[in-house]
């Protein structure tokens, strides 16, 4: 019995094309349901899965999962989650069998990568905000910028794909605001350090510079406004008024404290090769039970401190 309800187990129609946000209510609504109650997953947190692509248009159906994040909040504790899915992880594919996880995006859409990792991991996953190279790069460049730690060899690593004498850094350690083809960059860069693994970690300091730039506007029409301006450039299924319900709980929530973490979890996985392809085998079960432990109670997120990326 599936975790997840697709739009054919609920006689549905469905498309895999990611649906802009309207600014009229009712557009762009889920269709896909989840029983909670049948996996314990706490109803009081929000899941939204964060998905950037490789492809330049977030029209197109078809590309790579670049990013795979999944944004966890709950209100009740004042705390969020974001956790990393790493791409090569070998995983079983609804109805397509095993490939490396970013396939399932290429196959059939948010909604398959989504059906992929709530099977997978008994997850009650809705929701999805899609994001291509331009859209990033104009997200960040729409709010001023965002301010992110730089190691010497990350700013050496950007300054090496600058197109513009404009969009270099010093070559040193520090605190640094980044344009959008900057944030671009440094969300892909696998070169630096311990490949894929920190590049999710840089996938999610974008992510809470996002966070951090947007929320720092004081002026709340100010902040209304440059939240929509946002929304342009984004492919979503959440309606309107839901994302501001859920912006306005997260944006001035004054207690909220961020945990990250990745899966595969230290240790709990090896590389391995499949037909030729490098790819991660995970203990599924350590992964699941972790996830579970963290968004299975209504109360609390796990208290450990945030994991370290694997080494």
């Amino acid at each position: 019995m599936p975790i997840f309800a697709t739009a054919e187990d609920t006689n549905e129609g469905s498309t895999n094309a990611p649906s802009r946000v309207s600014t009229q209510e009712g557009d762009g609504s889920s269709e896909m349901a989840m029983d909670n109650d049948s996996i314990g997953i706490a109803k009081t947190i929000h899941n939204i899965l964060v998905i950037g692509t490789d492809v330049d248009d977030n029209e197109r159906e078809t590309g790579r999962s670049d990013v795979m994040m999944l944004l966890s909040y709950n209100p009740n504790t004042n705390k969020a989650c974001l956790t990393s899915f790493m791409r090569d992880i070998w995983i079983d594919i609804p109805n397509h069998g095993y490939n490396r996880l970013n396939a399932a995006h290429a196959i059939g859409g948010p909604e398959m990568l989504i059906d992929t990792l709530n099977e997978n991991f008994s997850l009650d996953i809705e929701s999805y905000v899609l994001i291509d190279f331009f859209g990033l790069i104009s997200i960040v460049d729409s709010i001023g910028g965002i301010e992110i730690h730089i190691t010497r060899e990350e700013a050496v690593y950007i300054n090496r794909h600058a197109r513009i004498e404009e969009d270099r850094l010093p070559e040193e350690d520090g605190v640094y605001v980044l344009v959008g083809t900057q944030a671009l960059t440094h969300c892909r860069n696998r070169s630096v350090g311990n490949a894929d693994f920190e590049r999710t970690r840089r996938q999610r300091d974008v992510i809470v510079g996002l966070y951090s730039s947007i929320r720092n506007n004081s002026n709340p029409k100010e902040l209304w406004k440059l939240l929509l301006s946002t929304l342009k450039y984004a492919g979503t299924n959440m309606k309107l008024k839901e994302i501001i319900n859920l912006s306005t709980a997260v944006l001035f929530d004054d207690k909220l404290e961020i945990e990250q973490i990745q899966v595969p979890l230290d240790d709990t996985w090896r590389y391995a090769s499949k037909s030729g392809r490098s790819v991660l085998e995970i203990d599924l079960n350590a992964n699941r039970e972790e996830l579970l432990n963290r968004f299975s109670q209504a109360e609390t997120f796990s208290q450990n401190e945030t994991y370290e990326e694997a080494s």
